[in-house]
Order: structure tokens, then sequence, then C-alpha cells
């Protein structure tokens, strides 16, 4: 029921541009296969959008949640996880509890909303690492791709949102 527009292909081809732009200029910290694989998980989560939207109108949000991170957590099957400390534990605990909880609620805003509005939401994720990094690794944050893959990003997500002209904004 969520139809592409012209409005809605621009803003998301701006967010998605906003993405490419962030990956320039990774100042040697990143390999090619790294940027390779945040773009390639970028369209995943694009192109997932419609099913979530699908499936949570027969099946509970949790339930699609968990079916999502399972397949994720089997995709990554063979990697380890090695805490330092004990204390490394709970604090492991806690962000996947982060991390699913957003997820579900991801999941309730997908069944409640037109997929475009929420999904993309999605692009700022990249965005947010770029930001996390510079305050907790120290890695320069006011370069240029950084600004503008932001600008990008914010004017995707404006025009995706943005009522159209004559309409009222649904709900």
């Amino acid at each position: 029921a969520d139809r592409m527009t012209p409005r809605k292909a621009i803003g998301c081809a701006l967010g998605f541009s906003g993405v490419l732009v962030a990956t320039l200029g990774n100042h040697g910290s990143g390999s090619p296969a790294g940027v390779a694989y945040m773009l390639i998980a970028s369209v995943i989560f694009a192109l997932a959008g419609p099913w979530n939207k699908a499936v949570t109108q027969k099946v509970d949000s949790f339930t699609v949640s968990c079916l999502n991170l399972g397949v994720g957590g089997a995709a990554l099957l063979g990697g380890s996880l090695h805490p330092q400390s004990f204390g490394a534990v709970p604090v492991l605990l806690f962000l996947a509890f982060i991390s699913g909880a957003g997820y579900v609620i991801w999941a309730l805003l997908m069944k409640n909303n037109p997929v475009s509005r929420i999904a993309v939401f999605g692009l700022i994720i990249p965005i947010m690492n770029v930001l996390l990094s510079a305050i907790l690794n120290g890695e320069p944050l006011f370069e240029w791709q950084y600004l503008a893959a932001l600008v990008l990003v914010c004017g995707g997500i404006y025009l995706v949102n943005r009522p159209a002209a004559g309409k009222k904004k649904e709900n």
C-alpha cells in the first residue's frame, strides 16, 4: 500500500548517497571489504523493510525480531566472542538487550507505519557509527564527507516524510 513516488525515490537515493559519501576517505583505517560489507548491509536492510511490513501484519513484532536476529546470528556462525573479564559479560548482555529491544521497536514501527516513512531512518545507522567512532575512538569527526553525508541523509529523510503538496500527513 506504500507507493514509491518520485519524491520518495529521490529521498532514498539522497540518503543512500549519504552512506556512500560517508565511506570516502576512511583514513586508511577501513578495508575495502569492510566498506563493501557496510554498503551490502545497507541494501539488505532497505530490501528487508517491505518483507518485515508484510510479516508483522500476520505475526507479532517480537516473533519477527527473534526470527530476524536468529537468521543474522546463524549467518555469523563460526565467529567467536572472548570477553576479557567477568565484568564484560553483564555489559555484553545489556548491549544485546538494547539491540534486541531496539529491533522490536523497529518492527512495531514498521507494522504501524508506511515502510518508506520508517525504513529511510535506517540510513542514520552508518552516520551514528561515525559519530560514536569519533567520540569513543578519537577518530576525526568534522571531515567534509561526514558532514556531507549527514546533510544528504537528513535531506533524504525529509523528502520521504514530507507530505505531498496539498495533502495532509498520514498517521
